[in-house]
Order: structure tokens, then C-alpha cells, then sequence
């Protein structure tokens, strides 16, 4: 049986926070440690999201921040693919072992196109996702990118690099999108799909002039670097090559 108990915004008001400094009216904290929290109470938006996870400060930032400008106010890419994901985690019943946000990340990605669903509903199983038993003969590139990337947060086997997800010609805009809603889902859980469109635009233009302001060592560099390599990077196919032989 799941958790019933879900925090409200009065719970996680940040005037009530062990980091937040009365006398500087604000946090203290460079990164909130209640995030999750604050997603299940619905007061937390895209841009606070994405910001909290750092990938405003990797390689795919500029992909990443149009992504935050263009937010739909939905996760989803449309009614159908709701309807698809929640199809699938009706498939079985809860279960605690299995419902882990890497699971609620590959399965909104393998419902986020029709003909992806269809060709993976038989990997959805009764103790977790089984990704051998995909059709993927013929599968589109964008399917196939989709594909990869579930496999790769469900199972951790990284297979694209940093270079890729700057490349639009590999991975279009679409799929960016989905991956990065994905890769959220995978650090926040499923709580994160609550998350509305909030007004962030003044400070997406503040981020862009503190990245351009400040001065970063080599060494810092390269620690973000090899962060986000572990993190965002080696996602969705395997190289141009094997995406388009797959396709044929």
C-alpha cells in the first residue's frame, strides 16, 4: 500500500526551514534540502526544478533553457500520453521494491509516443521492466533515442555522451525535452509531475548573467564536467550509426 500522508504548502513554508536565515529574510542554503517536499506541495516550478538539479550549469544548458522559456505547464506531451503511463502502472499492482523513481522515469518515457508504447508494453513487468522483450525492428530514431534513454536510467548502462545531447541533428527538440522531464522524474520522483509553469523569466535572465560573470578555475570546470557526464551524459542511442541501422 502506498503513502498517504502528502505535505501542503503551510508544511513547507520556508520561514519554518532549519536553513532559513531571519535576519537575511531568506535561505541559507545553496541547495534546497527539502525539494521533494516542496514538489509534493505543489509550490515548486520548472525553472526551481531544473535549477535545484544543476543542469543549468552543464555542457546542454542552452538546450535546457529553452526548454524552461517554451514549458508548457505540463509534463506531458499530451492527454494520451498520460493516459498511457498511467496504463502501464496499472498493469501490476504497487509495489514498494519496485515504484522507484528510475521506474516512474522509464515508463513515462516508454508512454510518450504511441508506437513506442505499443512496441515495449510486453517489457513492463510484474517485478520491473524487462527491455528485451522490445520490438524494435524498424523503430523510428526518436522511438529509438526514447528507448535507449529509459533503458539507460532504468538500468544505469550509459550509452550516449554530453556531445549527443548538444546535437540537435542526433537528438531533436522534442526528445531533448523528454529525456530532461525524465532525468527529473528520476531525481524528484513522480511528485514532480505536479509541477506547473511559474514566472521565472527575470531569473532565468539573472542565471544567464551570473554564468557569464563568474569566473570558473579549470579544476571547477572540469569536476562540473565530469559531474554531468555521470549525470545527464551517455543517454538514448548508442551513435548515429547504430540509431540509423536500427531505423532501416
Amino acid at each position: 500500500m502506498g503513502r498517504t500522508f502528502r505535505y501542503t504548502p503551510e508544511m513547507v513554508d520556508c520561514r519554518y526551514c532549519t536553513e532559513y536565515v531571519k535576519k537575511q529574510h531568506g535561505c541559507g542554503a545553496k541547495l534546497c534540502p527539502w525539494l521533494e517536499e516542496r514538489i509534493e506541495a505543489g509550490v515548486i516550478g520548472y525553472y526551481e526544478a531544473i535549477r535545484e538539479s544543476r543542469m543549468l550549469e552543464s555542457p546542454v544548458r542552452d538546450r535546457i533553457r529553452v526548454l524552461i522559456e517554451q514549458f508548457p505547464n505540463s509534463f506531458w506531451v499530451d492527454k494520451n500520453h498520460y493516459l498511457r503511463m498511467n496504463y502501464l502502472r496499472a498493469l501490476h499492482s504497487y509495489s514498494k521494491q519496485r515504484d522507484t523513481p528510475n521506474w516512474y522515469a522509464s515508463l513515462y518515457l516508454l508512454s510518450s509516443t504511441s508506437e513506442l508504447c505499443g512496441r515495449t508494453i510486453n517489457c513492463v513487468r510484474r517485478d520491473g521492466i524487462e527491455f528485451s522483450y522490445a520490438k524494435l525492428r524498424n523503430i523510428s530514431a526518436s522511438n529509438y533515442a526514447l528507448f535507449m534513454a529509459a533503458k539507460t536510467i532504468y538500468t544505469g548502462e550509459l550509452k550516449i555522451t554530453l556531445d549527443d545531447l548538444s546535437d540537435i541533428e542526433i537528438i531533436d527538440d522534442e526528445t531533448f525535452k523528454l529525456i530532461i522531464n525524465a532525468q527529473l522524474i528520476s531525481r524528484y520522483g513522480p511528485a514532480i509531475l505536479k509541477v506547473k509553469e511559474k514566472e521565472f523569466k527575470e531569473e532565468v535572465q539573472h542565471e544567464r548573467r551570473t554564468m557569464q560573470n563568474n569566473c570558473v578555475s579549470k579544476s571547477e570546470r572540469r569536476c562540473r564536467q565530469d559531474y554531468y557526464n555521470r549525470e545527464l551524459g551517455n543517454w538514448a542511442c548508442k551513435s548515429r550509426e547504430e540509431s540509423a541501422a536500427c531505423g532501416r
